[in-house]
C-alpha cells in the first residue's frame, strides 16, 4: 500500500536533494519517507508534524517497498521513520543496512513501543540508527528529537547508556576470569603469598620450595597477568577477590 499525504488532504511539498557536505539542515524543510504501520498510525505521524517544519512524501509499508522508492528518487528524502511493530524480524537489521547502503546521508528515525528486550535497542544503535523514540513520546519531544536528528545528534533510551556499561563491565571480569584461570594452583597461591607483601625466600620456606623456584613463578605470574612488579601483582590478586595469605604452615591456603 502507498499512501500520499494527499490522501489525508495534504498536499506534498517538492522533494528536496540533500546536500552531502551539509547534513545539518538548519531550518529548512525536511522530507520524509514514513514506513511500517496501519493507516491510522501513518496518518496519526502526519498530524504530529502538522504546521512543523517536517514533511511526510510518501508512506510505505515495509523496508523492501521504502528500498524501491529511495531507488527511484535518490535525494529526495532526509529522514526515514519506521514504525516498528515486530521486534522479532530476523531480517530487519539486514534489510535496514541495505537501505543505509543507498542513501548513506539518509538519517533514520525508529518509532516503537516501550520493550524490555533491549538486545533490540542496542543493534539498532550498532547499526547506524540515528534515534530510537518510543511511543511515549509527547508531539513537542517527537518533533524536538527530529530536529536534533537532522543536526547530526543520535538519541536512544537511556537505559542503552546502562546496557553498554554494563557490557563493558561483563567484558573486564570476563577478561580478570579468563586471566586467573590461566594461573596453576601453585601461581595462585604464591600470589596470595606475594600480596601480604613476603619476600620470596619466606615464601620459599613456607612452601618448602627453593627460592628460585619462587622466582621462576613470580616471574610467570606477572607475565600472565601484565603487571610489572610485584606492588602491580598485589594489586591485581585483591581486585581480583585472592585473599593474602599471612599465616604459615598447613593452613596457608586458609
Amino acid at each position: 500500500m502507498w499512501l500520499d499525504k494527499e490522501t489525508v488532504g495534504k498536499t506534498p511539498p517538492k522533494a528536496v536533494s540533500i546536500d552531502p557536505e551539509s547534513p545539518a539542515l538548519g531550518d529548512s524543510a525536511v522530507n520524509i519517507l514514513l514506513i511500517g504501520g496501519s493507516r491510522l498510525l501513518q496518518e496519526s505521524v502526519i498530524q504530529l508534524l502538522d504546521d512543523s517544519r517536517f514533511s511526510v512524501v510518501k508512506c510505505v509499508d515495509d523496508l523492501d517497498q521504502a528500498a524501491a522508492c529511495l531507488n527511484r528518487n535518490p535525494g529526495s528524502f532526509h529522514l526515514l521513520v519506521f514504525q516498528v511493530l515486530d521486534h522479532s524480524d530476523a531480517r530487519f537489521f539486514d534489510r535496514l543496512a541495505e537501505i543505509k547502503g543507498i542513501e548513506t546521508d539518509l538519517r533514520i528515525v525508529l518509532l516503537a513501543w516501550p520493550i524490555k528486550a533491549r538486545t533490540f535497542l542496542t543493534h539498532s544503535y550498532e547499526i547506524g540508527v540515528d534515534a530510537y523514540l518510543e511511543s511515549t513520546t509527547s508531539q513537542v519531544g517527537f518533533r524536538q528529537s527530529l530536529d536534533l536528528v537532522v543536526s547530526g545528534e543520535r538519541i536512544f533510551p537511556s537505559r542503552l547508556n546502562e546496557d553498554k556499561a554494563a557490557a563493558t563491565q561483563n567484558k573486564a571480569d570476563a577478561k580478570k576470569s579468563a586471566t586467573s584461570s590461566t594461573l596453576s594452583t601453585r601461581e595462585l597461591e604464591i600470589l596470595r603469598h606475594l600480596s601480604s607483601g613476603r619476600a620470596n625466600k619466606v615464601i620459599a620456606n613456607d612452601l618448602h620450595i627453593t627460592e628460585a623456584t619462587v622466582k621462576v613463578h613470580v616471574k610467570g605470574i606477572l607475565r600472565k597477568i601484565g603487571a610489572t612488579n610485584r606492588t602491580q601483582a598485589a594489586i591485581w590478586a585483591i581486585q581480583n577477590g585472592l585473599r593474602p595469605i599471612y599465616v604459615t604452615g598447613k593452613n596457608s591456603m586458609n
